[in-house]
């Protein structure tokens, strides 16, 4: 039978060999650590130029000063890389990605089966355009039986509201952003 004093010197052992429970700080997290950038398009091309850019300079400026590999993934116009983002990759902070902006539209919209993510839970981090000098150009042959009015109007109406709620989640995501948690 234990002691009050065996008792207290199994408890005090314990207590001191217990590694102490606590959140590691941004920089302790990223100390040392590989992070892997994810890019949804192939070797060469403007993505992969703007990811390799981004890794090469990123780790100075975070806590920590973490390296970056980058491992591009592509396939579906980066939909293979937002189900990986989503599905696969570890969740430890370790790993982020770079994807097609319509990316979280096409998820939105809910109209494509290979789609195997919910956009509202992805945080977005930033942007290389302000979209300021972006321009998007909707257009279809003379000769197709799609008209503006059928065709057209109800989908743009439905781009609209699905952009609205991407636009919130965005701005959630961005204010969630502002200050680091130390649990993700």
């Amino acid at each position: 039978m234990l002691t009050r004093r065996t008792a207290a010197a199994f408890v005090a052992a314990a207590l001191l060999i217990a590694p102490r429970a606590g959140a590691q700080t941004v920089e302790e997290f990223y100390q040392g650590k590989t992070l892997t950038l994810i890019v949804g398009n192939g070797p060469g091309g403007g993505f992969d130029v703007f990811a390799r850019l981004l890794a090469r300079h990123i780790g100075r400026h975070l806590p920590g000063h973490p390296s970056l590999v980058v491992q591009n993934m592509p396939g579906a116009g980066s939909l293979i890389a937002a189900n990986y983002l989503y599905n696969v990759a570890p969740r430890d902070g370790a790993t982020f990605g770079l994807i097609a902006r319509n990316m979280p539209l096409l998820g939105l919209l809910g109209n494509n089966s290979n789609v195997r993510f919910d956009p509202r839970r992805f945080t977005w981090l930033g942007s290389s355009s302000d979209f300021s000098n972006d321009a998007y150009v909707l257009i279809v042959r003379k000769d197709s039986p799609l008209t503006v009015r059928t065709h057209f109007v109800p989908m743009v109406r439905h781009w609209c509201s699905a952009a609205r709620q991407a636009a919130a989640a965005a701005a959630t995501f961005q204010e969630s952003c502002t200050t680091p948690s130390a649990s993700t």
